[in-house]
């Protein structure tokens, strides 16, 4: 038989007994040795990587979710500050207009006018200068030949002024009436002034504070009577006008 080996010697590749029980504690006064590093080549010990088990995840929204969220409150500052300002324009807009239209309210002619009367209308003014009616034809050097009628024509000379500080589109002929004393109507014709002698530019817009004197032409029943006169500065049905009585 071959003699046992000591107790204190392994056989190779035999792992060494480890001792039991609880590790030695360090004297007092003496310094604990500093944690074991890892052996070389090994990474080196770490906490464990955010999400793990038993690690606390902080939440909260991306960096591109927050550069969305404050542009997005710096368009809703702009929109909201340029809705208080239009508002604020059209407000003070709005009181100018109305201060305006109600001094032209004011100013405006009441009643019925006369010949030679300035009567004021909203934007535009006009004054009756002189008519002759029971005219049968027309003619004037520029039209081809003369306008005949079965009934008689009436010649009104009018100056027309524009009081507004815009172009005034409602001045033309076709706004004017006529009105015999039968109480029928009769629109000025927008045609029959090509045919009278210097009957000025009833189509025209009257500039700002423009003043132009015109013929409007009226064609009426061969017995009728032209009684007054109805002027309109626009062209809205709801516009009064102002009245002017003939002689």
């Amino acid at each position: 038989m071959q003699p046992m080996p000591p107790a204190d010697q392994n056989f190779p590749g035999q792992v060494p007994p480890q001792p039991q029980g609880p590790p030695a504690m360090a004297p007092a006064g003496q310094a604990s040795a500093p944690p074991m590093s890892p052996p070389v080549g090994q990474p080196p010990l770490s906490a464990p990587p955010a999400g793990a088990p038993g690690q606390a995840t902080l939440v909260g929204p991306p960096p591109h979710s927050r550069v969305f969220f404050i542009v997005l409150a710096i368009f809703a500052g702009v929109f909201v500050f340029g809705a208080m300002l239009g508002a604020a324009a059209n407000a003070f807009f709005d009181d100018e207009v109305d201060g305006e239209l109600g001094q032209r309210l004011q100013e405006r002619t009441t009643g019925e006018g006369k010949v030679g009367q300035k009567m004021i209308d909203q934007t535009g003014a006009f004054t009756v200068e002189n008519y002759e009616c029971g005219l049968k034809e027309l003619s004037s050097s520029s039209s081809p030949g003369p306008l005949e009628t079965d009934g008689q024509f009436c010649l009104v000379t009018v100056l027309m002024e524009n009081r507004d500080k815009e172009n005034n589109y409602g001045l033309y002929a076709g706004n004017q009436l006529g009105v015999d004393a039968q109480g029928n109507t009769y629109q000025a014709s927008t045609g029959a002034g090509s045919y009278v002698e210097d009957a000025g530019d009833v189509y025209g817009v009257l500039a700002p504070n423009e003043k132009r004197t015109v013929v409007l032409v009226f064609e009426l029943e061969a017995d009728a009577t032209l009684a007054k006169l109805e002027f309109h500065d626009k062209s809205e049905s709801n516009d009064k006008g102002v009245t002017v009585v003939l002689n």
